[in-house]
């Protein structure tokens, strides 16, 4: 129901925002197999819960019919656990997903300005959201997530985007990266103005202002 670009993007705020986050059911990955309900109760509660289970999912359309209810899983049945698990990460897109969010949370562990309270969020267009997370030794950081198309910003009107005085920014991580199955990442700022790329996200830091190329957006941009 998602674009690989889309998926690494919301993986990327899901991990860089403030607070801590919790995985179910191996959310890094879109799973290859069904979710069963499954539990370990002792022998009395088994056939009530079976029974109780099997009556909410008639609720639903798909299980509604006669045919179907013998699908409900039995939740206590070692089978129904069985067939929860994970298959292994054998095909590519599966080990770059898993190298995108390794590399996330190596990020969150080594950069403690993610835990921190001191956070701002604005929109700058309909799909494109940024948030700034202030350091109280000056060394900021800006998370851009672009869910939507490629967005050109000249100027730039958003107060977030500047960076911390007689300095620019510069990409420390993009979803963007061939690593995880992107296109590569462009110059975002420059001293023409902001590139964003569409259905990516990106972690910029502070860089000395002489390190901005002098790029010129076409008027076909």
């Amino acid at each position: 129901m998602t674009s690989p670009g889309h998926f690494r993007a919301l993986t990327a705020l899901l991990l860089l925002r403030p607070a801590s986050r919790c995985f179910f059911k191996d959310r890094n990955s879109p799973p290859r197999r069904r979710f069963y309900n499954f539990a370990d109760h002792h022998q009395e509660l088994r056939k009530p819960v079976h029974e109780g289970r099997a009556d909410f999912c008639g609720s639903f359309p798909a299980f509604a019919s006669d045919e179907s209810q013998p699908l409900v899983a039995e939740p206590h049945a070692p089978d129904t656990f069985q067939r929860c698990k994970l298959i292994g990460p054998s095909e590519s897109a599966t080990r770059l997903r898993i190298s995108c969010t390794s590399i996330l949370l190596q990020q969150r562990r080594s950069d403690e300005r993610c835990d921190t309270p001191i956070v701002s969020t604005a929109p700058c267009s309909a799909m494109m959201r940024c948030a700034a997370l202030f350091s109280s030794a000056g060394d900021d950081r800006l998370l851009l997530v672009n869910l939507g198309a490629d967005l050109f910003l000249r100027p730039a009107p958003e107060p977030l985007l500047a960076p911390p005085e007689r300095r620019g920014w510069r990409v420390k991580w993009s979803s963007e990266s061939p690593d995880y199955g992107g296109d590569g990442t462009p110059q975002i700022e420059t001293t023409a103005g902001w590139l964003i790329p569409g259905r990516a996200a990106f972690l910029l830091q502070p860089a000395a202002t002489q390190d901005l190329p002098d790029a010129k957006l076409s008027e076909k941009d």
